[in-house]
């Protein structure tokens, strides 16, 4: 693939992604799939990450291929466990033939799958994540086609990290939002003042005993919980 090449293909994707930016991971997901199905033709694509070095499928393009690779998660064997094990890209050209994974090579081949291609999502410190692709056909995947997945791949890395870094981020700063409002709440009922006073007070306190402002409204919020009826 020419720099050219992927130039555009990063292009049509960040427009792939514009509507789901403010979205969560699985609608993320769910577009990546979606465009690695258009760019490269293929039907059958399946996103799994990992959540505390565990794998689990995120996104499918169908539930044939969901399945084939649920069930390779569940008993460890298979072309997705090992290009995640070992951060390596697997091909198998034709399941059938392929000795690696005996029982694996015959429930994809009774499934209807020939050809499989599996390549590890790596950011720079980690890998993330697999990306793969199913075919019906033996040999069913060009050197082209595994050269733009790769490309691909480490594109759809990058993206799925920032989206769970940026869903994370978001639900902290809502349970602090959450938690600073019933830090006022117990402040206004207490000495009957508005909410403007009542921040006031917190971020004195604050600054009079050198905590960090979320450690005070915790502090305020705890202490109401744990009050005798009619003192807070």
């Amino acid at each position: 693939m020419s720099s050219g090449d992927a130039e555009e293909l990063f292009a049509r994707l960040a427009v792939e992604l514009h509507d789901a930016a403010t979205a969560g991971v699985d609608e993320t997901a769910r577009t990546l799939v979606e465009f690695v199905q258009q760019t490269l033709s293929c039907r059958h694509v399946c996103l799994s990450l990992s959540e505390r070095g565990r794998l689990d499928v995120v996104a499918a393009s169908d539930g044939w291929v969901e399945q084939l690779d649920r069930a390779q998660l569940e008993h460890g064997e298979g072309p997705l466990p090992t290009a995640f094990a070992y951060d390596t890209l697997v091909w198998v050209r034709e399941a059938q033939s392929d000795p690696r994974w005996p029982a694996w090579s015959d429930a994809v081949t009774d499934s209807g799958a020939q050809t499989v291609l599996q390549m590890p999502l790596r950011t720079s410190d980690k890998t993330v994540g697999v990306l793969g692709l199913y075919g019906t056909d033996a040999n069913a995947f060009s050197e082209d086609d595994r050269e733009t997945a790769q490309v691909l791949a480490h594109y759809v890395a990058e993206v799925a990290v920032s989206t769970a870094r940026r869903t994370k981020n978001l639900a902290v700063a809502m349970d602090a939002r959450k938690l600073v409002g019933q830090a006022l709440a117990v402040l206004m009922r207490r000495y009957d003042i508005d909410d403007a006073r009542a921040f006031k007070l917190v971020r004195r306190r604050a600054q009079a005993a050198d905590d960090k402002l979320r450690d005070v409204v915790q502090w305020l919020v705890d202490s109401s919980l744990h009050a005798a009826p009619g003192e807070s």
